[in-house]
């Protein structure tokens, strides 16, 4: 893609962006059999090197590295995970998505699936074709067994993108990533400083912690990005921020903290928590916005499964089923992916359209009573289904 700087590249750099720009050039099938050909520490490299040149706006990225298909495809493939390993966190932050079901780290863990449970599952995952996974939680890197599962996911060639709040990032943890097919490390910073940070977090020292893990993941050459979260009290800090990190070489990105209307049960955030950000519209590009239940699922700690990550519909356990059972046997699900693309439809999400925020779910959730209103659908038209 243009781009204002100028780049001089010599040695093993210059080879790496020769493979890049061959990789560009092939179908997306022969870019996945390219990756699955290359060793897990080169695969690790250039999935770093695609980071960090997308960072940089040398190149751009289909969606969550999702390289397959652009339309939703004729048998349903799964490409994509979100799996919440748990719902336990260091961290109380005021609007964090989990609402009620955020438990603190010494709360009991007997809702998470073990270890042995998740690396079945992450066996299946790949069995059906899976890809790409997003890491996340509360904070992932509180489960002991985190880089063992991150292993696992390495070993079934599934490239994962971490969601965490930095502060439980060691430079043992960070060396370790080094050597796992992670596509970016996502770091959320709440406040300018660890006063503004605690307001928001809860946590004394959570601030310093998260600005440490930063530094740590830079230092090791793993990809990371960070943003920060605004609220109403702490939006006048996000420059402080950027000039904190950018003699890393890392640009902080600027976001308002989303509020999820089920977290308040569908009611409007309490005030002074949320700051709007002008959106630009974005014309859809697609035939779909999104494709849940037809190339990606969410797993909850317990192994429940979500079509959509976003949105609180629940088609059966996959540590009790199993994956592949829920994914190629499931009436239900089967049935959502056919009511999916009428929602969407009707929704007014089709190619060419112009939107402010291309994700029908965040448009449910932002609004009261959106999400029980997408409910009430779903069920009426599962039951005309039945009949």
């Amino acid at each position: 893609m243009p781009h204002p700087e100028s780049f001089t590249l010599s040695g093993p750099a210059a080879q790496l962006w020769d493979t890049l720009v061959g990789l560009a050039e092939l179908q997306s099938d022969m870019q996945h059999t390219v990756m699955r050909g290359l060793d897990l520490p080169s695969r690790a490299r250039v999935l770093a090197a695609i980071s960090k040149l997308a960072t940089r706006g040398a190149l751009e990225n289909e969606a969550d590295f999702d390289l397959d298909s652009r339309e939703p495809p004729p048998r349903p493939q799964l490409r994509k995970m979100h799996l919440e390993l748990t719902h336990r966190c260091n961290f109380a932050c005021k609007g964090c998505y989990l609402g009620a079901r955020l438990a603190p780290v010494s709360g009991a863990s007997r809702h998470e699936g073990t270890t042995e449970q998740w690396l079945t599952l992450i066996r299946q995952a790949g069995e059906l074709g899976c890809t790409y996974a997003t890491i996340t939680g509360g904070e992932p890197f509180i489960r002991p067994d985190i880089l063992t599962l991150l292993d696992a996911l390495s070993a079934q060639n599934i490239s994962a993108e971490i969601n965490t709040n930095g502060s439980c990032i060691t430079p043992r943890i960070a060396k370790a990533l080094r050597n796992v097919l992670v596509s970016s490390v996502e770091v959320s910073i709440y406040g300018y400083d660890a006063a503004s940070s605690e307001g928001y977090t809860g946590s004394k020292a959570g601030h310093d912690a998260s600005i440490r893990g930063v530094r740590h993941l830079v230092e090791e050459g793993v990809p990371v990005h960070v943003k920060y979260f605004a609220t109403s009290t702490t939006n006048h800090g996000y420059e402080q921020i950027n000039q904190l990190l950018m003699p890393l070489g890392v640009k902080v990105k600027y976001a308002a903290v989303t509020i999820h209307g089920d977290i308040f049960d569908g009611k409007p955030a309490p005030d002074g928590l949320t700051v709007d950000i002008p959106r630009k519209e974005v014309k859809q590009k697609r035939e779909l916005p999104c494709t849940p239940s037809m190339n990606g699922l969410g797993i909850e700690p317990d192994g429940s499964v979500r079509a959509c990550p976003k949105l609180t519909l629940l088609f059966g356990n996959a540590f009790e089923q199993g994956l592949e059972a829920i994914w190629n046997r499931s009436a239900d699900l089967t049935a959502f992916r056919e009511f999916w693309i009428e929602y969407c439809k009707s929704a007014g999400f089709v190619r060419g359209a112009s939107l402010k925020s291309p994700c029908p779910a965040n448009n449910l959730l932002m609004r009261e009573g959106g999400l029980a209103e997408f409910r009430n659908q779903w069920d009426t038209w599962r039951e005309k289904e039945r009949a």
